[in-house]
């Protein structure tokens, strides 16, 4: 009789695992947000403006991604603390980020197990009141892939928190056909003022596409926001149309990220290296974000 109890114990306690783990595979991850130029790419002494400001912004959009998911693991790295058929409840936790404060993750799926939906709360004590500040879905299709979006309302935390940030940033992940990540944050953050949107496609092949616009310059860095378009093939090479700083450019670049071919539109043209050598000949505008 004990053989036969530890083993229906020991069942009920992998199938607890199971679900638990299919929870956590519905939260937004830095996985489900890593992008990164091919492999080889960049090295050069000299980097293209062009390549140069496509990584440095993919890092920062990024570092964003990562500071929305970096919740995440404050209250997962124990065992939910209430569970149901179709629920689960991680924290709260001491959010170390925010100190003085807890973090609390709600989480809940549709019967058929096909559409999730997360919740993050802060509050200044470990018994709350909590304020929600970040919510998303997470939706699978069977044989189609998967898709999630969330919204994290940095007003609503600070008011938990006692943060001085305020703003919003939504973010949206599919992989059903291409695999793609947009992101819009309209914020102030640590006294600079971050209005941008961006979108970053990748293809099986390694070749990709990353569309970023400013609607505000961050950080006092130029006198007009950045606008650009970066597109590179499965070799590594790549393009980047855009304006910066109130002037139009197009940019070729190798795999180790050196320049090519240049051009500057404006009240002066410019034009050096060799056009034959960009992998694209056509001008890329930004799509509707």
């Amino acid at each position: 009789m004990l053989a036969l109890l530890t083993g229906c114990y020991g069942d009920l306690s992998n199938q607890i695992f199971i679900e638990d783990a299919k929870f956590l595979a519905a939260l937004p991850s830095t996985e489900a947000f890593a992008f990164q130029l091919p492999e080889g790419s960049g090295g050069a002494d000299e980097l293209a403006d062009g390549y140069a400001v496509t990584v440095v912004i993919m890092d920062l959009v990024g570092d964003f991604l990562n500071t929305v998911v970096g919740g995440t693991a404050v209250v997962t790295q124990v065992p939910p603390s209430e569970r149901g058929d179709d629920f689960r409840v991680w924290g709260p936790g001491a959010w170390d980020a925010y100190l003085g404060s807890y973090l609390r993750m709600e989480m809940s799926r549709a019967s058929d197990g096909g559409i999730y939906t997360f919740a993050y709360q802060a509050s200044d004590t470990s018994s709350g009141p909590w304020e929600e500040f970040t919510s998303g879905t997470w939706e699978s299709e069977p044989g189609a892939g998967w898709q999630g979006q969330l919204a994290y309302d940095y007003d609503r935390l600070a008011s938990a928190t006692g943060s001085d940030e305020e703003g919003l940033l939504l973010a949206r992940w599919d992989e059903r056909d291409v695999r793609m990540v947009e992101v819009e944050v309209d914020a102030v953050l640590s006294g600079n003022e971050v209005r941008f949107r961006s979108r970053l496609r990748a293809e099986d092949d390694g070749s990709g596409r990353f569309d970023y616009i400013e609607s505000e310059q961050i950080g006092g860095r130029n006198d007009e926001p950045l606008v650009f378009v970066s597109r590179w093939d499965a070799t590594g090479r790549g393009r980047t149309d855009g304006v910066d700083d109130g002037e139009g450019f197009s940019e070729c670049w190798a795999l180790d990220g050196s320049m090519t071919w240049r051009a500057t539109y404006g009240e002066t043209e410019t034009e050096t290296g060799d056009l034959d050598l960009c992998p694209y000949d056509d001008v890329a505008q930004p799509g509707e974000l």
